[in-house]
C-alpha cells in the first residue's frame, strides 16, 4: 500500500497527499493510538493531527533544505527526499517522518551534505491503475 505514496517520480508537497486510503488510516491510528494508550486525553492528542500533517507537506516540498544544526532532530525536505529516492544509496533509509535520531539509532539515517536526490518513484514494482485498483 505505501508504494502509492512512493510512486510519484516528481517529489512535491501533493506527493504528501498520495497515499493510499488504507495506509492513510493505518498511519493516522499508529500516530494517535499509542498516546491515547498511554492516558493522554483524545483532546489533547487529536489536534496534534493537522500538525503532522501540514508538516508532511512541509518535508515533501521541492527543496533541498535542511535544519542545519538540527537536521539530526527534525526531519527536513532534504532529508525525506533521500526516503523517496530511487536510486540503491537511497533506498531503505530515513523512515522517520519527524524525528530523524531515530534513524540514527536504527541505522538507516543518510544524509549527504554535497549531493540531493535527482530521481524518486519505486522500482521494479507493478502499481495498479486507476482509483479503485
Amino acid at each position: 500500500m505505501h508504494a502509492i505514496h512512493h510512486s510519484s517520480e516528481q517529489l512535491d508537497w501533493l506527493s504528501a497527499v498520495r497515499v493510499h486510503p488504507l495506509n492513510d488510516i493505518v498511519s493516522r491510528t499508529a500516530q494517535v493510538l499509542p498516546f491515547l494508550l498511554l492516558g493522554f486525553a483524545a483532546r489533547v492528542v487529536v489536534p496534534v493531527l493537522p500538525f503532522l500533517t501540514v508538516y508532511a507537506i512541509a518535508v515533501h516540498a521541492n527543496v533541498s533544505w535542511d535544519f542545519g544544526p538540527l537536521r539530526a532532530v527534525l526531519a527536513s525536505p532534504r532529508f525525506h527526499r533521500w526516503h523517496h529516492s530511487s536510486r540503491p544509496e537511497g533506498l531503505d533509509r530515513n523512515f522517520a517522518g519527524l524525528f530523524p535520531f531515530w534513524d540514527i539509532v536504527f541505522g538507516t539515517y543518510y544524509l549527504p551534505r554535497d549531493r540531493s536526490p535527482q530521481r524518486f518513484g519505486v522500482l521494479d514494482e507493478d502499481l495498479p491503475e486507476g482509483f479503485t485498483a
